[in-house]
């Protein structure tokens, strides 16, 4: 695969980042085919799932760049805003007594539960008990 991000001869670091999602993709993969959906969306909203993700993922992306050019950093940042629009977008159309189910991404989960969980006046609950049920 190519990649648009000019990478300062670190193709290195985004090789290794493409590999641990392509590896992510073929065990969830391997998992589809043998178990049920609740088990599937338990997998896939792992808190833990979720940090790892972000820290192999966006934050690996911090070291590509250069002293004067730091388009990983830039990448990181446009995840975190496009993630936060999101959530200003749900804050505006929730209204008090509101109880709001969100449906994205696994990527998009880290961002959304952390803002979730740190914005005044919004009380997160994580979804996995409701799975196990």
């Amino acid at each position: 695969q190519t990649c648009a991000l000019p990478i300062y001869g670190q193709a290195p670091v985004v090789g290794e980042i493409m590999r641990k999602f392509a590896t992510q993709a073929e065990d969830f993969e391997r998992a589809a085919k043998q178990s049920t959906v609740s088990e599937l969306l338990l997998q896939l909203n792992d808190p833990v799932r979720d940090a790892e993700e972000n820290r192999f993922g966006q934050n690996g992306l911090l070291a590509v760049g250069n002293s004067e050019q730091q388009p990983g950093a830039e990448l990181a940042a446009y995840w975190f805003m496009r993630n936060a629009k999101m959530f200003a977008k749900v804050l505006r159309l929730a209204r008090p007594g509101d109880r709001v189910l969100l449906i994205v991404g696994s990527g998009h989960r880290f961002w959304l539960t952390h803002l979730a969980a740190n914005t005044p006046g919004v009380k997160y609950v994580e979804v996995q008990p409701f799975l196990r049920r």
